[in-house]
């Protein structure tokens, strides 16, 4: 099971790989509070958290993890208080999540299962990142990276040397940020990693923002934008939104960037994501700039009207079609 939920998350397939889990998880014959039930629900919430689907992935965390604790599988309930702790973080619920973290990495180091310690010290990064300590943030992730690079896993290996460069964005080592987030892009292109490769491009394309590189900035966003779409990943779809707003046509088009941050804005609301300290603040910047060019009541008129979009607006609009 954790083979088929990494290769749909690899090849960019966790819209179809949910609905067709939900199906299984739905028929009479799967609702047995059996260990195979609980590793099919663990698969789905991996999915589900690409896919946007928080609450339900909420609910099949606990009753996986109900089930788990009653197996005595302290493997399963590590994973699973991975994947619930990071889906906490995404929400903002910091509280919640950094509990479930500590005792995950407990029980994973108990089994001696370098691998799910890896993916706790990663979600251990994020969480110290997203609060500000960004020294913390870089020593989990380096010590997540010591292990997958013991392991020779690639795929957390390209991860983690991207995750860096996401820190090095946070304190303005951009050089650096942008060497990282290159030799990850590489490794997950190398491995056909659809998922890694989207988020990554999307990081590049902050990296060249910050360095006032619109244009290449745009052409990350868009690519991330583009991948993010195939897949069905809807959070970042909102992101990569979000970037094409703010280099909408080299910071010219000012209207459509203020549809854009509308359009952005509504989607991570409804969601229910907690934008990234990185991702806000340059949004807010962006917006303020806005504001003061084009007068609060235009601003105001043309973000309002980017809540009311369909999906397929907002990707013409995005793309540069008149909507």
């Amino acid at each position: 099971m954790r083979l088929l939920r990494f290769a749909l998350l690899l090849r960019g397939h966790a819209a179809e790989g949910t609905d067709a889990l939900r199906a299984l998880l739905d028929a009479p014959a799967a609702q047995g509070a059996t260990p195979l039930r609980a590793r099919a629900l663990a698969c789905t919430v991996s999915l589900l958290e690409q896919t946007g689907g928080y609450p339900i992935a909420g609910e099949y965390c606990e009753e996986a993890l109900a089930i788990a604790r009653s197996a005595g599988d302290d493997y399963l309930i590590a994973d699973l208080l991975e994947l619930r702790a990071f889906i906490l973080l995404r929400q903002g619920q910091h509280d919640a999540a950094l509990p479930l973290v500590e005792l995950g990495l407990n029980l994973a180091r108990r089994v001696g299962e370098a691998h799910l310690t890896g993916r706790l010290l990663s979600v251990q990064s994020f969480a110290r990142d997203v609060e500000g300590d960004h020294v913390g943030a870089a020593r989990y992730a380096a010590e997540s990276l010591r292990l997958y690079r013991h392991a020779g896993d690639q795929r957390g290996i390209a991860r983690m040397v991207g995750n860096l460069g996401y820190i090095e964005l946070s304190i303005g080592e951009l050089d650096s940020a942008r060497s990282h987030l290159l030799e990850s892009l590489d490794i997950f292109r190398a491995l056909n990693d659809n998922y890694g490769a989207a988020y990554h491009t999307f990081n590049l394309g902050l990296a060249e923002y910050l360095s006032d590189s619109l244009g290449a900035a745009e052409g990350h966003f868009a690519e991330s934008l583009n991948l993010f779409r195939r897949m069905g990943t809807k959070a970042g779809t909102a992101y990569a939104l979000l970037g094409l707003a703010m280099t909408g046509s080299g910071g010219a088009d000012m209207e459509r960037s203020a549809r854009l941050h509308g359009a952005a804005d509504q989607a991570l609301t409804e969601l229910g994501e907690t934008v990234q300290p990185v991702e806000g603040r340059l949004r807010d910047l962006d917006c303020q700039r806005l504001r003061f060019a084009m007068g609060a009541a235009a601003f105001e008129a043309e973000y309002a009207a980017g809540h009311t979009l369909t999906p397929e607006q907002v990707v013409d609009l995005a793309l540069g079609n008149k909507v």
